[in-house]
Order: C-alpha cells, then structure tokens, then sequence
C-alpha cells in the first residue's frame, strides 16, 4: 500500500499521476496493529472563495477512530458543518476535509488524528497564502526530480 508517482519530462515540459494502492485486509483474519499514515496530507493554496481539500490515508486494526484539527499551538477540533466536511471511509482508510468559501482566516495548520486502542497517530498540512504555497511547489518538484 501507498503513494505512487509517474513523473515524465521532455523538451516540452513536465507531466506527474500520482496514485494511491490501497490493501484490503480480510477483517476475519486481521491482526491488531496501531494507526498509521500510508499517505500524508499535503499543503493547499489559499484562494479567496474557492475551495481546498486535505486527503491522507490511514491504515489499522481496529479501524481507527479519525478527528480533523485546526491551528499549530491552539489546535480546536474542526466542527462538521456547511464550510468544513470531514470525511472517513474506513474500508479503504480515506481521509478527508473539504474546506469551501476560503477566506484568509482560514490560513492555518490542519491536522487528522488516528487513534485505536493500540495507538495515535497525526498527518498534518497547512492551507497556504499564494506566495507560500509556490515556494513549497517548487521545493516538492525538485525533490521529486531527485528521487
């Protein structure tokens, strides 16, 4: 299980797929292991109005209890409401929260917390302003050149 990328370069410019493999355990014959990350989360870009959207993947047994945060040093749950969904599809360990309406105040670090009796478990990301979220873009394409 985990993230795959294709990355295909030319005179022309740069293409990149990334996939997701996802392992399905039989539930009868599972063993008990702790949360863990498969895929992180990763940064998103502030646009006033539009709409971001943080993805993990997460695997263990039992299925982990999954909880969306906002903020670094004052970390409150994120409430499930019309601007903020969460979403958990425990078969395949998909994680999600879909933020609409972005406005700056919502500039922030967000966190999933898996946990099960075994164990706890954080992916985190940050929703960045236009500047910021470029910068990172750049360092992540040339660290996936080097791989």
């Amino acid at each position: 299980a985990g993230e795959f990328a294709c990355i295909a370069t030319n005179s022309t410019g740069v293409a990149q797929s990334r996939g997701i493999l996802t392992v399905h355990r039989d539930e009868q014959t599972a063993t008990a292991s702790p949360p863990e990350v498969v895929t992180h989360t990763r940064p998103c870009k502030m646009v006033d109005g539009g709409h971001a959207l943080f993805e993990c993947h997460l695997s263990g047994y039992p299925r982990p209890q999954v909880e969306w945060f906002k903020g670094r040093e004052d970390r409150r749950s994120v409430p499930d409401t019309i601007r903020y969904k969460q979403m958990y599809d425990e078969p395949t360990g998909y994680c999600g929260l879909s933020i609409s309406m972005l406005n700056r105040d919502d500039v922030d670090t967000y966190t999933c917390r898996a946990s099960n009796p075994l164990g706890q478990i954080e992916s985190s990301a940050q929703l960045l302003e236009s500047d910021a979220y470029e910068q990172w873009l750049v360092k992540e394409q040339q660290q996936s050149f080097k791989a």
